[in-house]
């Protein structure tokens, strides 16, 4: 078995266990820096990337502890920031273009070359940032695939995968167990939830997608509602493709739409149509002239 590599710091500073010029202290075990808080951003640098030696942290002020094992806020912080220039010169020694400093990723996130991240965002976990995608300013991705190509703009995605090609956000949410597929359009204030979008999906603008699967080619139009919630159980929504969904349209779970449905504009959709079906659930327009207040000159 591999011998664990460890993160060594290197200081020529005093502390209160006296000098320690030329000495390299703390090469500590993965589970050792566990307990002193740095996994988060320190222990898959080394254990997945599998980078040969230790890692280096040049240290120039004291080295501050609140007890004999844990390091203080102000310290740890310290050694955040340092990791954090480190990945981000390896982002860059990789052909990953990135624009401004202010940009937090995680050792654990995996890129290729061409791939372009803008500042101020946050990219943790497993992500992976595919060569041509670019994360405008303003994002926030947590264990999240960006394929080639695909534009995400202020967005917030946790567990997500999104396919090529793709325009996401503004403003989208993309909560965890969300997949998109090719070509699709996510657009702003629409929220998407364990559920996934065929290839070509466009939902444009205020719109919430739960617990569904929406075939390629769909439309969802503005204010569509996905109900997938009963008050006592979660339900699914299966809606085939090349749909067109209309504007204020709600959708009641469990429920199942076929291929090329047209479902118009403030429909409540509450039973099962067929393939090529017009679905249509409003009452009828009245229209009548306004009364003359009493009273009026």
């Amino acid at each position: 078995m591999e011998k664990a590599k460890t993160l060594v710091i290197d200081t020529a500073v005093k502390n209160g266990n006296g000098e320690l010029s030329g000495v390299k202290i703390l090469g500590l075990t993965s589970a050792e820096w566990i307990k002193l808080r740095l996994k988060r951003c320190f222990g898959n640098i080394v254990f997945s990337r599998g980078l040969k030696g230790d890692v280096t942290v040049p240290w120039d002020k004291p080295l501050l502890f609140d007890d004999d094992t844990v390091l203080r806020r102000d310290t740890f912080a310290y050694v955040e920031e340092k990791l954090r220039l480190w990945t981000l010169a390896e982002m860059r020694a990789a052909g990953v273009i990135l624009r401004g400093s202010c940009i937090y990723a995680d050792g654990t996130v995996t890129y290729e070359s061409g791939a372009e991240i803008f500042s101020p965002c946050v990219i943790t976990g497993n992500s992976h940032i595919s060569a041509g995608a670019s994360v405008q300013p303003y994002c926030f991705l947590k264990d999240c695939f960006v394929g080639g190509g695909t534009t995400v703009r202020s967005t917030f995605a946790d567990n997500a995968r999104i396919g090529a090609r793709c325009e996401i956000g503004p403003f989208a949410c993309l909560r965890p167990g969300s997949v998109v597929g090719d070509g699709c359009r996510v657009g702003d204030f629409v929220e998407v939830k364990n559920s996934s979008l065929g290839d070509g999906v466009k939902a444009a603008h205020l719109a919430y997608i739960g617990d569904a699967a929406v075939g390629g080619g769909t439309n969802v139009g503005c204010g569509t509602v996905f109900a997938n919630y009963d008050g006592r159980e979660k339900h699914r929504t299966t809606v085939g493709r090349n749909c067109f969904l209309g504007c204020n349209v709600n959708l009641v779970a469990p429920l199942t739409l076929g291929d090329g449905v047209f479902v118009a504009a403030g429909t409540t959709v509450t039973d099962d149509a067929d393939e090529n079906s017009f679905v249509i659930g409003r009452s009828r327009q009245q229209t009548k002239r306004k009364k003359e207040k009493d009273g009026g000159e």
